[in-house]
């Protein structure tokens, strides 16, 4: 039987009634089912509460329902023969597929392919022999990064290749609805580098960014690392010409967001931008000038740290993930929130954030609760292959109550607990987590246990959670040491 993980709802002010739970810790109730080693580089969420991530892991996507368990009427066979870096959802709700795979489940499909919701092969997405790249290394693989599409149909798709269907096609190209070129966009040469990113504006135009030092086949440092494309694929000329990025031998954008009022961010590796200090993370107004209302004091203290990932909150607040070890001060990690104004927000505690690798992916789902994909292996030490779910603005019932026959006694704790246990949570797992939701206690409970004791004494006073892991499941209460 499927084990289920539970979590105690908390409170900081109060034992009973509703309250808000810590933003930026683990949700304990998503457990994704992804094997070790797991590399999350894309999530695209659903309103039924599922997610479709992709990456570098066996079949290269994966659907997930709300617990984290894999959904297996997502029908992908054998899924991509190699990585999976970008997976989009069309309005209709097909899925379109990028990444540096030669193949989807048995059928040639390279870099690109059109999937039916159910996870099926889309026949009626016709691109002939796909993209490709005779510059690809294994540094540098050819590959599909970013997509983006408009209204009508009509699909941007951004990455490293040189060709697409055998006609030459430099990083972009415009395909139409059924996967066919589009003749009608026209970039010239396009980027001489890799695009990371796009984000398509209301008004038709695309905004691209990578590590490209010119667009349209211009010569020189013409466009540098960001471009805002007209739709018929020239150049913008209402945005500024050149912003400087610098210096200029490791600078490049990997992340782009737009705001409603349509200002820009910009996520990336670089140290300033147009003379001004702003490391690895600006806004520009809509014409590319730099928005000074934007706070750049608190940044990446390192070049060669980057922002990753981007995503923007309905309140404005604004989601950082990248390689930073230290961010702001040395106990902020790899995860980061900003108030609308760019001033870090203190409310969004991470403790130690992910480990072993960094954050590639970040998307908040209906509920705002947040999905972290990447190549890390733990978040706060508890483990998580590649993918964690965090809190973010929930509220949840409080009851100081014995329920399901736990029973905690003392609580509050002097500091040893002892836990009454019915037959139902024997041979469980019991996890205790701080406030940051840091793990200090770890226990299984033996098949033979009616009570178990953990001691507390060494750990600060304060509010703790108790997740249970059991073959049931099982509510709980409020921890206070």
């Amino acid at each position: 039987m499927k084990k289920i993980q539970l979590i105690i709802s908390f409170a900081l002010t109060a034992f009973c009634g509703m309250s808000q739970l810590q933003d930026g810790m683990i949700d304990l109730t998503f457990e994704p089912q992804l094997e070790p080693l797991s590399y999350v580089k894309s999530i695209a969420t659903l309103n039924n509460g599922q997610a479709i991530v992709g990456g570098d892991f066996s079949k290269g996507i994966a659907r997930l329902n709300a617990d984290g368990g894999l959904d297996t009427d997502f029908l992908i066979g054998s899924g991509a023969d190699s990585t999976v870096a970008i997976v989009k959802i069309q309005p209709n709700g097909k899925l379109l597929v990028g990444g540096n795979f030669a193949s989807f489940n048995g059928t040639a499909a390279n870099m690109l392919i059109r999937l039916n919701s159910d996870g099926t092969i889309d026949p009626g997405f016709q691109i002939g022999t796909g993209f490709s790249s005779s510059l690809s290394s294994n540094w540098t693989p050819g590959i599909v990064k970013a997509i983006a599409v408009q209204p009508d149909g009509k699909i941007y798709v951004g990455g490293f290749f040189d060709q697409f269907n055998g006609i030459p096609a430099n990083n972009l190209v415009r395909l139409n609805v059924d996967g066919t070129l589009d003749t009608s966009f026209d970039a010239g040469a396009s980027t001489d580098r890799t695009i990371h990113c796009m984000v398509l504006q209301p008004d038709g135009k695309l905004l691209i960014g990578g590590n490209f030092f010119s667009y349209g086949g211009l010569v020189g440092f013409i466009h540098p690392f960001l471009a805002r494309v007209n739709p018929d694929g020239s150049a913008d000329s209402l945005f500024i010409d050149n912003i400087e990025f610098g210096p200029i031998n490791v600078s490049e954008v990997t992340s782009l967001a737009l705001q409603s009022d349509l200002k820009i961010l910009i996520g990336g590796k670089f140290n300033y931008v147009n003379g001004v200090t702003a490391k690895q993370i600006v806004r520009l107004n809509p014409d590319g000038t730099l928005d000074n209302s934007f706070n750049l004091n608190e940044t990446i203290p390192s070049i060669y740290d980057e922002v990753n990932t981007i995503a923007l909150q309905p309140d404005g607040k604004i989601l950082l993930g990248g390689s930073a070890q230290s961010w702001i001060s040395d106990t902020i990690s790899r995860i980061i929130r900003l108030n609308a104004d760019g001033i870090f927000d203190a409310s969004f505690i991470t403790g130690n954030g992910v480990t072993g690798g960094d954050p590639y992916a970040l998307t908040l789902q209906n509920d705002t609760k947040i999905l972290v994909g990447g190549n890390f292996n733990a978040y706060t030490e508890i483990s998580r292959n590649g993918l964690v779910r965090l809190h973010n603005g929930e509220t949840a019932d409080l009851l100081e109550s014995e329920m399901n026959g736990l029973q905690i006694s003392p609580n509050p704790s002097t500091g040893i607990i002892q836990l009454m246990l019915t037959a139902e949570l024997q041979n469980g797992t019991i996890i205790i987590v701080d406030i940051f939701g840091k793990k200090v206690v770890e226990s299984t409970i033996s098949t033979t246990a009616s009570c178990l004791e953990i001691n507390l004494s060494g750990q600060p006073k304060g509010l703790y959670y108790l997740m249970i892991s059991a073959d049931r499941i099982y509510s709980s209460k409020v921890l206070l040491h």
